[in-house]
């Protein structure tokens, strides 16, 4: 199944490609483009993974992956 846009978006930040326009904001070529988030995730082995209930209940399965967010990086 393939969806057809009416008119050319850039689907990440929503900017019609044409005229630069975001809802009721215009911009040039130099306007900031912000990256919406970068992961990294590495190759996990399935190797002693969590049981499924404790898994949903932390969002991986993996217990390498269950670290705990600290939005200054530490």
């Amino acid at each position: 199944m393939s969806i057809k846009l009416k008119e050319k978006r850039d689907i990440v930040n929503n900017y019609d490609t044409n005229t630069c326009r975001n809802d009721n904001h215009t911009c040039n070529q130099n306007s900031p483009r912000f990256t919406v988030g970068m992961t990294y995730v590495p190759m996990q082995e399935w190797t002693n993974p969590m049981r499924i209930e404790d898994g949903f209940m932390k969002g991986t399965i993996f217990y390498d992956l269950d670290k705990p967010f600290c939005p200054q990086g530490r």
